[in-house]
């Protein structure tokens, strides 16, 4: 469903000549490229190399209210190569209202340091929605999809 395209953030972006959604809105921060899929999934992919503090996490937030009409929707996280987030960002994404817009959500992981702080999010920072961690976007696509109506 998606091939090695490179957008502007330098993340993975979709092949729409085969994918089975058409992307129905669009918005481009600084930080965060979010796609609202016709199949229900808001797509959020991040840049390489970046550092997400509580004030990226609180533009985001306010992004995904923007991009769905305030509408809780299934998100799907798709980090750059060697992406962190602090711990102010983890507490306002787990416990604070920046999941407020999310149904559920799963990230994709791709390289070992990500894993190892999936492992630490879903153990001590405990999520207030449902959360979980995938190596490819198609299973993460079919989990996701169990939490829509």
């Amino acid at each position: 469903m998606f091939k090695d395209e490179i957008n502007t953030l330098g993340v993975e972006a979709p092949n729409l000549e085969n994918a089975t959604f058409t992307i129905i809105d669009e918005l481009i921060l600084p930080h965060t490229h979010l796609r609202l899929r016709s199949d229900g999934i808001l797509q959020i992919n991040y840049p390489d190399y970046a550092t997400f503090t509580v004030t990226e996490s609180i533009e985001s937030v306010n992004a995904i209210g923007e991009i769905t009409k305030g509408v809780p929707h299934v998100i799907l996280k798709v980090p750059g190569k060697y992406t962190t987030v602090d711990k102010g960002c983890r507490d306002h994404v787990s416990k604070g209202d920046g999941a407020r817009f999310s149904i559920a959500e799963a990230f994709i992981i791709k390289s070992l340091a990500h894993k190892m702080i999936a492992n630490f999010y879903i153990k001590f920072e405990k999520p207030q929605k449902p959360t979980s961690f995938f190596q490819t976007i198609p299973s993460a696509e079919v989990w996701l999809r169990t939490f829509m109506k």
